[in-house]
């Protein structure tokens, strides 16, 4: 018998594909100083089906302790044509003439801005890019949650509820078909996605119960991340996704040769891998990742392991399980940094004993240390409810470009 279903009232599914909750509208743009040049290239946040800006307060909020000033941070609101037969490609036309109106390209330091967008807002914010010049204006795109390959939960719910936007966030739909025809990443944009579930979900675990499945939130050509285990609302009230959201937007001045955003950060990471142990006991998606950050003419180096989907199987069955209080997820790690081909810094082994299914462990941060090339090499062995089959694997990853200079 499966473990209950971890389920929260928020994954609860609401009238309508990809509602939330309603919250207060914020208000178009910040008021003061409308015309002036700004320090740091701004940020549009764009929401989802049934919803509106209000939802981004709290994201708007860390994004100003991040290093973002107030009037930087803009909430596309188009809350009065949502749900409606509205297509969205007309949503996306609406983006266009808003960056437009607030001057954004004028104002931002290098005549770009950056956009975040949640559940259908990432259509919208897709359909700007490809069809109204959005990649000439756009240097980086996060989506979070989105639909970019269609969802089956769209199906059942267009069925009783019916209006085009959700028609048109089906799988297989005119819309997600011309959206993703060609390049799914046109232009010089930089993308990248954020999702909860890894795509090998049985449906009642799935962690995101409206975006169903991986594939549907991912981009072919973007940098593809798993988050823990959220339900389709929390993507923009959980810190993690929020900083490495923000983090994806920083352009450091060793490979921009300016400074238009408020940190000097890179991050690298490899692509998510399913590994078993020996006999297949246990089972965990991993992505390895490094974040630089550079201050002055010294770099420091932060290893960081995303696990995923971790779990175990009991019996002789082998019946999976996820971890969760019945059954622990068990990781140690030993973790070394290079520079220049030699070893720069080394950890002593790091363990992580999680009823969770979905975490993460850092190492670090090692330096400061002057120019050079970094990587990172992860050893590790998982364990699932105390088996002895453990999966030892050894991982790189490399930052390009290499070199962190001044």
């Amino acid at each position: 018998m499966r473990p209950a279903s971890r389920r929260r009232a928020a994954r609860t599914v609401l009238p309508g594909l990809l509602a939330v909750l309603p919250f207060t509208v914020l208000p178009a743009a910040p008021a003061a100083h409308a015309d002036a040049k700004l320090t740091h290239r701004p940020i549009v946040f764009v929401h989802g089906y049934r919803s509106n800006s209000g939802v981004w307060s709290g994201m708007i909020g860390y994004a100003r302790s991040y290093g973002y000033h107030s009037d930087e941070l803009y909430a596309f609101d188009y809350s009065g044509k949502t749900p409606s037969d509205t297509p969205i490609e007309e949503l996306g036309k609406d983006l266009a003439q808003y960056v437009k109106d607030q001057k954004l390209l004028d104002r931002s330091p290098d005549g770009k801005i950056d956009i975040i967008a949640h559940s259908m807002g990432g259509l919208v914010a897709r359909a700007y890019l490809k069809w109204e010049g959005g990649t000439s204006a756009t240097t980086s795109f996060v989506s979070l949650g989105t639909p970019n390959h269609g969802t089956t939960a769209a199906h059942p719910w267009c069925g009783t509820f019916v209006d085009k936007q959700c028609e048109e966030m089906g799988v297989g739909s005119d819309f997600i078909t011309a959206l993703n025809s060609g390049s799914e990443t046109p232009g010089p944009t930089r993308y990248a996605t954020f999702r909860s579930n890894i795509g090998d979900e049985p449906v009642d675990e799935m962690c995101d119960s409206l975006v169903w499945g991986g594939y549907a939130a991912t981009l072919q050509g973007a940098e593809n991340h798993t988050t823990a285990c959220l339900a389709h609302g929390d993507f923009y009230h959980d810190d993690w996704t929020r900083e490495r959201s923000l983090n994806f937007l920083q352009e450091p001045s060793w490979l921009s040769g300016t400074t238009v955003t408020p940190r000097q950060v890179y991050t690298m990471c490899n692509t998510l891998e399913r590994l078993d142990g020996p006999d297949r006991w246990n089972e965990a998606w991993v992505q390895n990742c490094q974040i630089i950050t550079n201050r002055g003419t010294s770099a420091t180096v932060i290893p960081e392991m995303r696990v995923r989907g971790c779990g175990y199987r009991r019996s002789f069955l082998k019946i999976f399980y996820y971890a969760s209080n019945s059954g622990l997820c068990q990781v140690d790690v030993d973790v070394e940094v290079y520079k220049d081909s030699s070893q720069w810094s080394t950890t002593t082994p790091k363990a992580a004993r999680e009823a969770d299914r979905a975490f993460n462990i850092t190492a670090g941060p090692f330096g400061p240390g002057g120019p050079g090339a970094f990587y990172s090499r992860f050893d590790f062995q998982i364990w699932g409810d105390g088996n002895d089959a453990g999966g030892e694997r050894i991982k790189d990853v490399r930052v390009t470009p290499t070199t962190v200079v001044p």
